[in-house]
């Protein structure tokens, strides 16, 4: 039997983010009802590039990456905001496919791969230990 303070902090942020991103990718299928408009993915990539853009601008005013890290770093918002918009609009032809337990299955899914790579992206901290001096 393994000793919860005996796991690394990475592994319990991964963990953590991958169950929000499940819980919301969750509320995202048990709460969708359906839509009689098609599903617009130009539009979805529109708005992927603008939020992906937004975010890495607002990122970037402290740090002033060069431009190479600002283009990395655009591209790398822009999948993941395209991954979960598209999956956000895809729910329309798995609701056709499978009906709403694989609305349900499919949004939970995503949502806990968005979360995993977004706890990948994130460097745990260390715990501040106190510490101790030996006296003599």
């Amino acid at each position: 039997m393994t000793n919860p303070q005996n796991q690394t902090p990475s592994y319990r942020l991964n963990m953590t983010y991958l169950l929000i991103g499940a819980g919301l990718g969750l509320y995202y299928g048990i709460t969708y009802r359906g839509a009689v408009s098609e599903p617009e993915y130009v539009r979805v990539l529109i708005w992927s590039f603008i939020a992906a853009l937004v975010t890495v601008i607002i990122r970037s005013i402290k740090s002033k990456p060069g431009i190479k890290a600002f283009l990395l770093d655009l591209l790398k918002m822009f999948l993941l905001y395209g991954t979960f918009l598209m999956a956000l609009e895809f729910r329309k032809q798995i609701e056709i496919w499978g009906g709403k337990a694989s609305v349900i299955v499919f949004t939970t899914s995503i949502g806990a791969l968005v979360g995993i790579i977004l706890g990948l992206q994130k460097k745990p901290t260390k715990p501040n230990l106190p510490t101790t001096t030996r006296g003599g």
